[in-house]
């Protein structure tokens, strides 16, 4: 069962979020968004089931032609997971932003931007964390935490 999504991407979606109800209408915005976020943006989208707001949420950001992912739902720890590189990426922390909002992710979180747009798509059709991408537990300032 596919779900229609809620997204927040710039300050103006506060009042009025953006909703995309198929596939296809992610794969159109995401080609649009890349296309707006050159190598170096580093910019965060938050999704939402919609119609569910205290629901899990996915953030994904994208920066060129990669990408990071954080969930948070019902099925993590109390600080959610952050995608990870299992071929490894960046060595270091890195910062993505969501608005103004700096907002961190660990070593080795960046992916391939397509694994960021199937990710997405796949929390479209279930509701819950992806599968298709690895996972990390990580606290800013704190580091990689038990599962």
């Amino acid at each position: 069962m596919s779900h229609a999504l809620k997204i927040y991407t710039s300050p103006d979606h506060g009042k009025e979020p953006l909703f995309l109800h198929t596939p296809d209408e992610v794969r159109a915005w995401f080609a649009r968004w890349r296309e707006a976020s050159p190598a170096g943006s580093v910019d965060l989208a938050t999704f939402y089931l919609a119609g569910d707001d205290w629901g899990p949420e996915l953030n994904a950001g994208l920066d060129g032609d990669k990408g990071v992912l954080h969930h948070s739902g019902d099925d993590d720890t109390s600080y959610g997971f952050h995608s990870r590189n299992p071929q490894g990426s960046n060595p270091d922390e890195v910062v993505y932003y969501f608005f103004a909002a700096d907002t961190p992710f660990p070593p080795h979180s960046e992916i391939p931007v397509t694994d960021v747009e199937s990710a997405v798509l796949e929390f479209m059709s279930t509701g819950l964390r992806p599968t298709r991408v690895h996972w990390q537990a990580w606290v800013p300032g704190v580091g990689h935490v038990p599962v």
